[in-house]
């Protein structure tokens, strides 16, 4: 049997732990040690996580192709099952077992969603179908009936997520998927068809999408420097033309709702009194910077932990496409915002 490292492997090495400590692997069969590894701590830990971070960004990362990836997991595969009985060997002195495996396929268990206000129908639809907000409860509780679902299969309990959020966080252990907020970054070259791209910029943030209340809404509004003062310019006419369209959405005319609460209507308008105070022209709330290089927008446009979405606009594709690429977002949208397709993996790249 080759010889197994008994230390810690970080950064393409074997190196000893920051604290010098062990830990016995023992056979339970014979109660004997087998050997010893370093135990790591949380400093090495540390010193891995920084190892990673430093490659991802440098090398395997974003500009790594997926089919580069396809060849060394292969490469990986085929060195495993040349030493497939030495790995046979050492998952039996861990395990001391030989293992009957099948899959068995059966209901997940019980599911509790949290519907939003801004995707109530879509992000309910997305999970479990019959399950509506408050809004639509009473109607669709008649449904579920009436289609036959048994007593307890569905139940809809209105009230704040937050309270039930904390219950799941001090029960136990609990599969959890969350829909998160994003900065999404809107990125414009100045190369790119300005027309287009202000009526997009402005859809992804202003008009008609949510009223901007959504988590991939273009709030991060990066313009190069050759067509900055021109976009503003054109932008700025289209917040100005919302005021007239502004009101209840069941009336004639309206093209930009409320906001979903008093709560989020004074946020935001605290906000923009804090802007004005700055000094700032308010028209609507977004963030517009300027830049002048690609690596300078991609660096600012990655200085978030909010990365969700982004979009790029530029006429040449080639460029778009690598920003699209270099930006930590799971969607991205080239000269155009907002189109999802379910039939496509979780992370996607959608052109206009």
């Amino acid at each position: 049997m080759a010889t197994v490292n008994a230390g810690l492997f970080i950064n393409g090495e074997c190196v000893d732990p920051v604290k010098k400590a062990t830990v016995d692997v023992v056979n339970t069969a014979t109660g004997k040690v087998i050997t010893s590894f370093a135990a790591g701590a949380s400093k090495d830990v540390d010193i891995a996580v920084d190892a990673a971070r430093k490659s991802f960004k440098a090398s395997w990362g974003l500009n790594y192709h997926g089919v580069t990836w396809g060849k060394l997991i292969k490469k990986a595969k085929d060195l495993i099952e040349q030493h497939f009985d030495e790995f046979a060997a050492l998952e039996a002195l861990d395990t001391n077992d030989k293992k009957l495996a099948y899959t068995r396929r059966g209901p997940f268990g019980i599911v509790g969603q949290i519907i939003l206000e801004n995707f109530p129908l879509l992000m309910a639809a997305a999970k479990i179908g019959p399950a509506l907000p408050p809004r639509h409860w009473q109607r669709r509780c008649f449904e579920v009936d009436e289609a036959g679902f048994p007593p307890g299969v569905v139940n809809i309990v209105n009230g704040y997520g937050n309270n039930v959020m904390k219950a799941v966080a001090e029960s136990n252990l609990k599969v959890v998927t969350l829909e998160l907020g994003g900065k999404t970054p809107t990125i414009i070259f100045d190369d790119a068809n300005l027309e287009q791209a202000v009526k997009w910029a402005a859809h992804g943030i202003l008009s008609d999408f949510r009223t901007g209340q959504a988590c991939t809404a273009g709030s991060r509004i990066f313009i190069q420097d050759g067509i900055y003062s021109a976009f503003l310019e054109k932008i700025t006419e289209i917040a100005k033309g919302l005021h007239a369209t502004t009101g209840d959405p069941f009336a004639q005319g309206t093209e930009h709702g409320p906001q979903v609460s008093q709560t989020q209507f004074d946020r935001v308008m605290g906000y923009i009194h804090s802007g004005k105070e700055e000094g700032a022209t308010v028209h609507f709330v977004a963030s517009v910077m300027r830049f002048k290089a690609e690596d300078d927008v991609i660096e600012a446009a990655n200085n978030t932990t909010y990365g969700l979405a982004c979009n790029v606009f530029s006429e040449n594709l080639g460029r778009a496409l690598r920003v699209a690429h270099s930006i930590e977002a799971g969607t991205a949208w080239l000269c155009g915002q907002l189109s999802t397709l379910s039939s496509l993996p979780d992370e996607q790249v959608f052109l206009r």
